[in-house]
């Protein structure tokens, strides 16, 4: 796989900045560039967005995605996750075409070429 994950200077660092292509997340500053442009996600589309780069091409499933947005005591419908997926789309333009709905099943994100 081609995301790349630059380590901070000390050993042992998580990583801070991811980078897929031209998208670039950096984890500390919470930015996000598209292209070199600057791109402003809602906090949960950056979620989002960083556990679509963490799991590339891994089946991701809507149960998951919620664990990962939201608290266990809290109620999510199946539209609100869709219309989160949607607005990351939106917002990433060609890059939004990596994430792959599988039906039935959940999302996948698909590395660009």
């Amino acid at each position: 796989m081609e995301a790349l994950l630059r380590r901070a200077q000390r050993a042992g660092a998580p990583a801070e900045i991811m980078e897929c292509k031209g998208l670039k997340v950096d984890l500390a500053s919470r930015k996000t560039t598209v292209d070199g442009q600057d791109l402003d996600l809602p906090h949960k589309e950056f979620e989002l967005l960083v556990t679509f780069l963490r799991h590339p091409g891994q089946l991701l499933t809507r149960p998951r995605l919620a664990r990962v947005l939201w608290e266990d005591d809290v109620i999510v419908t199946n539209n609100t996750l869709t219309v989160h997926i949607k607005n990351l789309r939106a917002l990433l333009g060609l890059y939004g075409k990596c994430i792959r709905t599988l039906v039935h099943e959940g999302y996948r994100f698909d590395l660009p070429e």
